[in-house]
């Protein structure tokens, strides 16, 4: 567009419709009608932009295990997965901060089958980088990022979805500092891994990895092995049991009197 053009249509804005030729005022409509639509796909733009920005970690993992179809019966198996290494997690804690002693024979298997397992979930599951998750990935500007990391490994999967799927680095590291500091040192993983699920009839826990070594402890000791839900429902229910106990006893004991005093089975 030259500058003689550029004149034109200035002149033709700034005219009034009325002392427009036909030809003109239609110019100048099409012209109205096409900034419009530029300025309002502009703004919608920038809103998809602004509440890429505004969006949560919760909300962007939430969007996410939306868009990839996840089911509620797969969501539930991601999560109990997610409590099983939150609780070997857990172990491995206890252990390091002393809250798990090693004092005597029994004591040295808990803590070999714990190194086991340990073992057994980095060798079949590799582990998760938690720290990259502080990236801001739910922010327009670390788009192209996190493009690229979810293409790796189990780290993808907690950046995606907020869910672990194997154990968290950080952790493994520290537990095998203080193996080192305890002069313990993991033997080379050559036993056969199993699957380990809950012995509850109704329970839909899937499982964790441990050794088969584990399991035949287990047996040995005549233990039932059951899964952090069913233990937490147990104890609910357990608890339950013991107030209903406890108020129908409180019954029993009352004596109950009319108002001068006299029992009222007399």
């Amino acid at each position: 567009m030259d500058d003689q053009q550029q004149q034109q249509i200035e002149l033709e804005d700034a005219t009034p419709d009325s002392e427009l030729s036909a030809d003109a005022r239609h110019r100048k409509e099409g012209r109205l009608r096409k900034r419009e639509a530029r300025a309002k796909e502009k703004q919608q733009k920038q809103a998809a932009i602004d509440a890429t920005k505004a969006m949560t970690r919760e909300e962007f993992w939430e969007a996410n295990r939306r868009k990839a179809g996840i089911t509620p019966d797969q969501l539930h198996a991601m999560m109990e997965r997610q409590t099983a290494l939150l609780d070997l997690c857990m172990t491995m804690r206890d252990y390091m901060e002393g809250k798990l002693e090693v004092l005597d024979d029994e004591d040295r298997g808990w803590l070999a089958e714990t190194i086991a397992q340990v073992q057994a979930e980095v060798q079949q599951h590799g582990m998760v980088t938690v720290e990259v998750a502080l990236v801001p990935f739910h922010t327009h500007d670390e788009k192209s990022f996190f493009n690229a990391v979810v293409q790796r490994g189990g780290t993808a999967a907690f950046i995606q979805f907020g869910i672990l799927t194997a154990l968290p680095s950080h952790t493994v590291h520290d537990w095998e500092q203080w193996l080192q500091s305890r002069n313990t040192k993991p033997k080379a993983f050559a036993e056969e891994s199993v699957m380990l699920r809950c012995e509850s009839p109704v329970c839909s826990d899937p499982g964790q990895t441990v050794t088969k070594s584990y399991v035949d402890r287990l047996r040995d000791l005549k233990m039932k092995h059951f899964c952090h839900n069913c233990l937490n429902a147990e104890r609910r229910s357990a608890a339950q049991s013991n107030i209903s106990v406890f108020t129908q006893t409180r019954k029993d004991r009352v004596e109950t009197f009319d108002k001068w005093g006299r029992r009222l089975d007399q």
